[in-house]
C-alpha cells in the first residue's frame, strides 16, 4: 500500500511506507509500541520478535526499514544483534528501561534510544529522526548524533534519580553525575572537573560555559576560577583578613570572593 504525499505546486506522489520491526522481549512493551505507531500512517508494522534470534531471522526476511530493537532479549542482546548484522543491518532505534547505554548506542550507529516508559510523543520524535535518514548517507554528523541521544537520555522526566551532564574530555563525550563533582577549576581556555582531590577530567569548555549548565544544579562561581556545587560544602569560616574559606567534604580548602560568598549563603539561606 503506498500514502500519498502533496509537494509543492500541488502535486502529488507516492511514497512507500515506513516500514518497522518490533523486538522485544515484553508482549506489554511490543503492544505499547504498536499503540504509539498506529497515528502514523506512513507507518506499517511488518513483525515482531521476542528474542534475539528471532529478531535476526525476522529482518533477514522482513528486510524493514527500520527496527525497533530492545536492548536486554534472550539468545542475543540488541548490540549483538546488531553486530550481527553488520552493513546489512536497518536503521536502528534501541529500546531499554536504562540510560547507561545511551553511549553505547551511539557507537551501534542507532537512529535513537526510547527509555521505557516512553511516551508516543517520544516515539514519534524517534521516528522523525528515521524518515530523515531513510532517504539520506547514513553517515552524517557523528558529534551531532551524539549529541542528541545524550540530551534525550537528560530530558526524561526524572532527573531527580541521577542528574547527569555531558562534558567533552578530550575526543570522548562523558556523562557525569553532578553529585559527585565537588569543584571546578578554570584551566586557561578549558575548565578542570574535580571528582575528589585525587580524582579529576579536563573538559574541553570554559568555566563560564559549564557555569550556565550547571546552576540549576546547586554550583555557585565562589571565585572568578571556581566553581563549588554547595551539596559538597561542609564549612564556611571567616578568617582573620575577613575573607571566607570554604572546606568541601574532600577536605579541599577554597577562599571565596566576597560576591561568591554572597551567592553560596544566598543559596544555603533558601534551602
Amino acid at each position: 500500500m503506498h500514502d500519498r504525499v502533496a509537494v509543492e505546486g500541488g502535486v502529488t506522489v507516492t511514497a512507500e511506507p515506513m516500514r518497522i520491526l518490533i523486538a522485544d522481549d515484553e508482549p506489554l512493551v511490543r503492544v505499547g509500541l504498536r499503540s504509539a505507531l498506529e497515528p502514523h500512517t506512513d507507518v506499517r508494522v511488518v513483525g515482531e520478535a521476542e528474542n534475539g534470534p528471532d529478531a535476526l531471522a525476522a529482518i533477514a526476511r522482513q528486510k524493514p526499514d527500520v527496527v525497533l530493537l530492545d536492548i536486554q532479549m534472550a539468545g542475543l542482546n540488541g548490540f549483538e544483534v546488531i553486530d550481527r548484522l553488520g552493513d546489512d543491518s536497518p536503521l536502528t532505534i534501541l529500546v531499554t528501561a536504562y540510560d547507561e547505554y545511551a553511549l553505547r548506542a551511539f557507537d551501534a550507529n542507532a537512529v535513537d534510544y526510547l527509555l521505557k516508559p516512553f511516551s508516543a510523543e517520544r516515539v514519534a520524535r524517534a521516528l522523525d529522526r528515521a524518515r530523515a535518514l531513510l532517504g539520506a548517507s547514513r553517515a552524517g554528523s557523528a558529534e551531532e548524533r551524539l549529541r542528541e541521544i545524550v540530551r534525550d537520555v537528560l530530558a526524561r522526566e526524572d532527573r531527580s534519580a541521577g542528574r547527569r551532564i555531558a562534558v567533552r574530555l578530550g575526543s570522548r563525550v562523558v556523562l557525569l553525575d553532578t553529585d559527585t563533582i565537588e569543584c571546578i577549576t578554570a584551566a586557561d581556555h578549558y575548565a578542570r572537573i574535580h571528582i575528589d582531590l585525587n580524582t579529576s577530567h579536563l573538559a574541553r569548555e570554559s568555566l563560564s560555559n559549564l557555569e550556565t549548565r550547571l546552576t540549576q544544579h546547586a554550583f555557585v562561581r565562589v571565585h572568578r576560577s571556581v566553581l563549588v556545587n554547595v551539596g559538597r560544602i561542609t564549612e564556611m569560616r571567616t578568617m582573620p583578613s575577613g575573607k571566607t574559606r570554604i572546606t568541601l567534604s574532600s577536605g579541599r580548602r577554597v577562599m571565596t570572593s566576597e560576591a561568591g560568598r554572597r551567592r553560596v549563603q544566598s543559596l544555603i539561606d533558601s534551602w
